[in-house]
């Protein structure tokens, strides 16, 4: 057991070194509820902000400021939409400012569908890494205050 683990870490490791860098090497690794916060770190926060807020660092350079992501629920009823957070990712509900599909950063990580070379289980994992990402999203929500009192 032990010989098949050092050889599995081999193997990452080679493809690691080989390919276009970290996306590709997540593409082939099956995602867990931890690795959320860190694809939102690296694939949203430059432009949403670490806390979804719409401030992060490339904010100020666009053109239009990035939604607060905090305030999903709350812009639709107070029900958080997970499906349409899903469908801005993948691209099902195209979004401007977050570019193309075509590009590798995007397919790799959360297109099910066009990944090139997409195995079953590398398409599996693209689609896990989305329902992921949105319920991290999901987490972000902030409490709609309570109505006034009458």
């Amino acid at each position: 057991m032990r010989k098949a683990l050092v050889l599995g870490s081999l193997f990452l490791v080679a493809i690691a070194g080989c390919g276009p860098g970290r996306e590709r090497l997540e593409a082939l690794v099956a995602p867990s509820p931890q690795d959320a916060e860190s694809t939102f770190r690296r694939a949203c926060a430059p432009c949403h902000g670490l806390g979804g807020l719409g401030d992060g660092p490339v904010a100020s350079a666009l053109a239009r400021r990035p939604p607060d992501l905090t305030a999903l629920a709350a812009r639709h009823g107070g029900i958080f939409p997970r499906a349409l957070v899903i469908a801005t990712i993948t691209g099902e509900n195209p979004v401007m400012a977050h570019g193309t599909r075509e590009m590798p950063v995007w397919s790799l990580r959360f297109d099910q569908e066009r990944t090139t070379g997409a195995t079953a289980a590398a398409a599996l994992w693209a689609r896990r890494r989305t329902e992921l990402l949105a319920d991290y999203i999901g987490s972000l929500q902030r409490p709609e205050p309570d109505p006034p009192a009458p």
